[in-house]
């Protein structure tokens, strides 16, 4: 791995593995006394179960993140990447540079995965934060809203250098 390469990686990583924290705010306690609530108020019944749910694995198929908003940014480190049911195999790449490809599987709030070094073929854990300060609140079926990666940008266009990328490292695998 070149050295530029090697420091990239190492800072993109370092920067995903800051801890996030996932919290609802904005709600105060309210007291109230039963004689301040109006006669001819009519209730309802509460429903058994709001489910509160946070989403902590991204959907199934292909995804791309980099360091920057735009795609293909010479000096920008990027991560492509596919789930298939909870499995992630992908690869770190910078453009016109080699790649690292990588192996993994979703973990409660983060994503751990095995690097596998392209120049000495050397394994390295690393484990990224999943971040979703969003909740959603919902009767019955809980609804959520997908978990991104701490630190990078969702890119929507995947090019076919991508793909090729990362068929090339579900081939190792």
């Amino acid at each position: 791995m070149t050295q530029q390469f090697a420091h990239k990686i190492d800072r993109v990583l370092g920067g995903l593995l800051v801890a996030s924290s996932l919290t609802i705010s904005g709600f105060m306690p309210l007291r109230a006394i039963a004689s301040d609530a109006p006669r001819n108020l009519q209730t309802e019944q509460a429903p058994d179960v709001i489910a509160l749910q946070n989403q902590s694995s991204l959907s199934n198929g292909v995804h791309l993140y980099g360091e920057t908003l735009l795609p293909d940014q010479l000096g920008a480190t990027y991560m492509v990447f596919e789930v298939d049911n909870n499995q992630v195999t992908g690869a770190f790449y910078m453009p016109r540079s080699s790649f690292d490809c990588f192996q993994g599987q979703f973990a409660g709030n983060q994503l751990d995965l095995t690097v596998t070094n392209s120049y000495d073929q050397m394994a390295h854990n690393v484990s990224l934060i999943l971040e979703n300060d969003s909740y959603i609140a919902s009767i019955g079926d809980p609804m959520t809203v997908p978990a991104s990666l701490n630190g990078l940008h969702n890119l929507a266009t995947i090019s076919e250098n991508d793909y090729r990328i990362l068929e090339t490292c579900k081939a190792d695998f």
